[in-house]
């Protein structure tokens, strides 16, 4: 050891480095852990989000109908799915029929998600029609959220044009 302390000093410095570098992989090491967590339920909600929708659009709508223009009640297939459902009615919306002529079947469709998806989840469900400029939203019910959330999707081909029903999810 030296008079002046020096050896001291450099040890001190020396100390801080290695204190530095330990935490710096105990940092990297927490983080790495905590996106390989958030990466796992990120792909957890999306895969409960598919199910979800694949088990929505199989259920059925007992005695499904809309109202034609005239206020006729308009009698879908016994049996109709909500795949089914959805498909027909946002064709019609997109073509100029109203949203309330299928208001009673909505609140079917809706029940049926709310009773598949788990509480801990709000939910949308949305029809779009893909135009020259991009998707345009047809129709939506259930929760209403402008986070991206989890989502499943589908799309179909209807008389030339491609419609999506999407289900979507939030941590409630």
């Amino acid at each position: 050891m030296d008079e002046r302390g020096t050896e001291g000093f450099f040890d001190a410095i020396l100390f801080l480095l290695i204190i530095t570098v330990a935490f710096c992989l105990v940092l990297t090491s927490y983080l790495a852990l905590v996106r390989t967590e958030e990466v796992a339920t990120r792909d957890s909600a999306v895969l409960y989000a598919r199910r979800s929708l694949a088990s929505l659009l199989m259920s059925s709508i007992p005695d499904a109908f809309y109202v034609d223009p005239d206020g006729g009640r308009v009698p879908l297939e016994n049996g109709t799915n909500i795949e089914q459902f959805l498909l027909e009615e946002t064709y019609l919306v997109h073509h100029g029929m109203p949203v309330s002529a299928f208001s009673d079947c909505n609140l079917a469709v809706e029940e049926t998600a709310r009773s598949l998806v788990t509480g801990a989840y709000d939910f949308a469900v949305r029809a779009e029609v893909r135009t020259d400029g991009g998707l345009e939203g047809v129709l939506s019910f259930g929760a209403d959220q402008s986070s991206p959330g989890y989502s499943a999707a589908s799309d179909y081909i209807i008389y030339d044009e491609t419609v999506r029903i999407e289900l979507v999810l939030w941590w409630s």
